[in-house]
């Protein structure tokens, strides 16, 4: 009976996480494609590599780009009169998967992350994985997530599974 009600437990579980998974776009990508350059991976002997095409068609690794490690020129905090600065602060820079990552120098002497200045989120905002059936596109884009929305939409879930677990091993009974 203890093995149905594991069972039980893990299958709801599942049924309520899977449904709110998204996909994350390459922030390398939507960097490039918000400062309107075009984005293209090329192969080589070595693999392959995202190349932002930038202004009379230079290409910059897109990465190294991002990162504030090659073409600073081209870059957003350039293009607001801002010094371009690369750092190495997982903390900081953990919104771009990285542990290095540019910044942008503001008048007051302060510093931010160049992607969070811009407002750039890589939730793909249309594209949610259904664990039976693949990708679904919705209806209508969702808007961009805020600060807190992640955390609180995982907390439903989680709630539920909790429950659902107190109940199967009787650990809420009735008074």
């Amino acid at each position: 009976m203890k093995h149905v009600r594991c069972i039980m437990v893990l299958i709801i579980g599942a049924a309520l996480l899977l449904p709110g998974a998204t996909a994350l776009l390459n922030p390398a990508a939507v960097y490039c494609d918000a400062m309107n350059y075009t984005y293209t991976v090329e192969s080589d002997e070595t693999g392959e590599r995202g190349y932002c095409v930038v202004d009379a068609g230079t290409h910059i690794d897109a990465w190294a780009f991002l990162r504030g490690e090659e073409g600073t020129e081209y870059g957003y905090c350039e293009r607001q009169g801002y010094d371009t600065r690369t750092i190495t602060d997982p903390a900081l820079c953990a919104d771009v998967y990285s542990d290095s990552c540019a910044v942008c120098v503001l008048p007051d002497g302060n510093i931010m992350e160049v992607t969070a200045l811009m407002g750039l989120s890589y939730k793909e905002p249309d594209l949610v994985i259904d664990g039976a059936a693949g990708p679904v596109q919705t209806a209508a884009p969702a808007a961009a997530p805020t600060a807190t929305e992640t955390p609180l939409s995982l907390l439903v879930p989680l709630a539920g599974v909790a429950a659902t677990m107190m109940v199967v091993t009787g650990r809420i009974r009735k008074q």
